[in-house]
């Protein structure tokens, strides 16, 4: 994670340091999945999330919303993540163990909370520019 990197256009989409921080993260993911390697996708053993550590329920809360994200994504814009990675169906990672998805769900906490200011992660409170 590099906070303070500079935003970066791509087929005119800007994309913002906190958006490439979580995509860089999941793309790392995805690899380590499709490798057969999910067992390298690590939780932070010392890290506990600003509002208390995830519940089972967050965890497939979380991976569940993800899921249903790029199944949005590849649906609405289809040619442009063709282009810029190939990808055509949605990741399903729901797949990977309970210990990969809780570690991957603790990993996009982590970084939600370094660019809300250390601020708790909550669902549905966007992260502002302000903080990133």
């Amino acid at each position: 994670m590099t906070l303070g990197r500079p935003s970066r256009i791509e087929e005119g989409v800007t994309l913002t340091p906190y958006t490439l921080d979580i995509v860089d993260y999941l793309q790392d993911c995805y690899e380590k999945l499709e490798a057969g390697q999910e067992d390298l996708i690590l939780s932070d053993p010392f890290y506990v999330p600003r509002d208390g550590p995830l519940s089972d329920e967050k965890v497939d809360r979380l991976i569940a919303a993800l899921d249903e994200e790029f199944g949005k994504e590849i649906d609405s814009f289809p040619d442009y993540h063709a282009r810029r990675s190939g990808a055509n169906a949605k990741t399903d990672w729901f797949r990977m163990s309970p210990r990969a998805r809780r570690a991957m769900a603790e990993g996009c906490l982590r970084i939600i909370e370094e660019y809300n200011g250390g601020r708790p992660a909550v669902a549905a409170t966007p992260v502002t520019e302000e903080a990133s």
